[in-house]
């Protein structure tokens, strides 16, 4: 049988229908089963007709659908183990496994049969029911106090208020400091530490005052999040509540148990990844591997297939340039086309006080602008969404790998290129109760064990901090921020390289007087001594073991 030939006219009809979706809630199943009169034996057109009547729960007319095209082109791998994915929405697992062993015996490397397999044995083991419609879970609606308050939160920062009757819409919980990796680009990776899980105090201090209002709950903190051991308590608070459910991780500890709520719940999951070969990936994210990262995003985007939820959870990358890794930027962005995620964040490095801070881009811009050029090519080129930071400075001298330090009285223009809404919108709770600007400051402006949320809210503190963000001299703990969405759009180096000789001295003076501070206060209040460091590269310390670098 010679192959199928799409012409031009079919694929013009395809195209225009396609066009014409306005909403992901749209659907085009009838729309598509009109063009099959016109084109019978259309693979493409028999596969678009039957992915949206399985989105509208139709799976039996989708398997005859399938069918149909594998008599049209019986060597298609993909409409073997997309039989597969509808079998097991119909609660068919057995023969669900044999179409997808069907499609591995056609292509024995193929992923997605490979994860076919694997997830219906998983249901086997589990007991579990297959998936049945609906798939995709809808949230609980916000409640008209959730609404006012976010509106009311969002007017207040728009005018710029100092004292807030609105509480925040948004939260960062920290759910642990506990890490299961030793990242070079994360303190963690160097010394030993003391880590823990939020406190259950903390915990109903936040489900009391904090949640009723809460629209956007982050459960990302200076750890893996999916090590603590609230965390699927945490996460079910905040999708109980209606909120956008968000948090970074490394994937290593998700399974399909978990993976079955994050892909048909309408949660944000950040997946940090900066390698795109083993050999790159391996060495900067120590204590993970791309191998296993990889094969967790081959389990996501089968468990999207399946549960049909591509538009309820989102899923993106964030990846930390250096100059060891930019050059594999583009392939991480066809990483992100072949798995089905929604976008890619790039985040400049923080320096963390160590030797591996020659790895930062500021000291190569040539290098970062020339593969963030070429990722912005391969984004283009594939429909991937890419966010970069503010490239560096291009002026190199001596061998070109130092940026050029000039010497200015009074700050370039535009030294302070974005705006932050932390400080009226989104505030930071650690482990321990302490209440921070964001992710980015371990500034303490409050504790929940010493005062409410509320007077800490609106105490001299937050109001300060509201005054001075936006101004000319920020607060000098916001001066070094990294956060994309923070004063410096996500390019600390490039912000300070354009501050002039003032500034720095106001700068300096400012961390002289806030350490003299510290050290006032330690004298008077006596504090107690640290806890000891309880992990160390990624795993539980020993009580024998040493507490001070190797």
């Amino acid at each position: 049988m010679a192959p199928y030939r799409m012409g031009p006219e079919e694929k013009a009809a395809i195209e225009q229908l396609l066009s014409s979706v306005r909403s992901v809630e749209d659907n085009l199943a009838d729309e598509f089963e009109a063009l099959l009169g016109l084109y019978p034996d259309s693979p493409a057109i028999l596969g678009h007709a039957a992915w949206n009547q399985a989105r509208r729960g139709n799976h039996t007319r989708a398997l005859e659908l399938y069918d149909r095209i594998l008599s049209v082109c019986p060597h298609m791998v993909e409409a073997r183990w997309r039989r597969g994915d509808r079998l097991v929405n119909l609660g068919r697992l057995e023969d669900a496994l044999a179409a997808y062993r069907d499609a591995q015996a056609a292509d024995p490397g193929c992923e997605d049969a490979l994860m076919g397999i694997r997830y219906v044995l998983y249901l086997q083991r589990s007991g579990g029911a297959a998936a049945a419609q609906p798939v995709a879970v809808t949230p609980p609606p916000l409640s008209q106090t959730q609404r006012a308050n976010e509106t009311l939160n969002k007017n207040e920062y728009a005018e710029g208020r100092l004292r807030l009757k609105s509480l925040p819409h948004a939260l960062q919980l920290e759910s642990t400091t506990k890490c299961n990796f030793a990242c070079l680009t994360c303190s963690k990776g160097y010394d030993p530490y003391y880590a823990e899980d939020l406190a259950s105090p903390v915990l109903a201090v936040v489900r009391r005052d904090l949640m009723p209002v809460n629209t956007h709950l982050s459960i990302t903190g200076f750890g893996e999040p999916t090590l603590a051991g609230n965390f699927d308590e945490i996460l079910d608070m905040g999708l109980r509540n209606g909120s956008r459910v968000q948090f970074v991780t490394n994937l290593a500890l998700l399974d399909f148990r978990r993976l079955e709520r994050l892909t048909s719940h309408p949660v944000e999951v950040i997946i940090s990844i900066d390698g795109a070969t083993p050999e790159t990936f391996d060495t900067i994210r120590a204590g993970g591997s791309l191998a296993l990262t990889l094969e967790k995003l081959a389990m996501i985007r089968k468990l999207r297939d399946i549960r049909l939820s591509h538009f309820v959870s989102h899923f993106s990358f964030h990846f930390v340039a250096l100059r060891r890794n930019v050059h594999e930027l583009p392939d991480v962005v066809r990483l992100a086309h072949r798995y089905g995620i929604e976008h890619v964040g790039v985040l400049d490095y923080i320096d963390n006080g160590n030797e591996f801070d020659r790895e930062s881009l500021r000291h190569d811009p040539a290098l970062a602008a020339r593969w963030y050029a070429e990722a912005r090519r391969v984004a283009t080129q594939l429909g991937v969404p890419l966010r970069l930071p503010p490239g560096h400075e291009p002026r190199p001298v001596g061998d070109g790998q130092t940026s050029r330090r000039t010497w200015r009285l009074f700050s370039a223009p535009g030294r302070i290129p974005a705006k932050c809404w932390s400080p009226w919108s989104e505030p930071y709770i650690d482990t321990s109760g302490t209440v921070r600007p964001c992710c980015m400051s371990s500034h303490a402006l409050g504790h929940l064990s010493r005062a409410p949320f509320a007077s800490i809210w609106n105490g001299w503190r937050y109001r300060l901090l509201r005054w001075r963000i936006h101004s000319p001299l920020p607060p000098v703990y916001c001066r070094a921020c990294s956060h994309p969405f923070g004063i410096n759009a996500g390019n600390a180096s490039a912000a300070m390289a354009r501050e002039g000789l003032l500034v720095k001295a106001w700068y300096f003076l400012e961390w002289r007087a806030i350490g003299w501070t510290r050290r006032l206060a330690s004298l008077i209040r006596r504090p107690s001594p640290p806890p000891a460091p309880n992990y160390f590269r990624g795993k539980p310390l020993k009580p024998d073991a040493p507490k001070t670098r190797p």
